[in-house]
């Protein structure tokens, strides 16, 4: 039994420790070859949008032929597996405060 538990959590571990997410800043887009460069840190990530999956603020999935692209300096949580990036959602804008 304690083996089978040792197991178990070793592998969770271990599959917490492929898969990250962490916060980005566009640098870049262009919207002929839907690609974006994302700065994860001080990393740089190339992705092509049909490869990744595009989520919205509130989480909702935005379909590549839908999506109309980034500004540069938009902030992204990205997950990144394998050293690839498969996730990116979009953060929410925060509003100045007006005063």
């Amino acid at each position: 039994m304690l083996r089978k538990v040792l197991a178990a959590v070793v592998a969770m571990l271990f599959a917490v420790a492929v898969c990250w997410a962490a916060e980005g800043v566009v640098e870049k887009y262009d919207k002929e070859t839907q690609t974006a460069v994302l700065k994860v840190g001080d990393k740089e990530y190339t992705v092509k949008i049909a490869d990744v999956k595009i989520l919205s603020p509130k989480g909702t999935v935005i379909p590549s032929e839908k999506f109309k692209g980034f500004k540069p300096g938009t902030k992204v949580d990205v997950t990144i597996d394998g050293g690839k990036v498969v996730e990116i959602k979009l953060l929410p804008v925060k509003k100045p405060d007006g005063k």
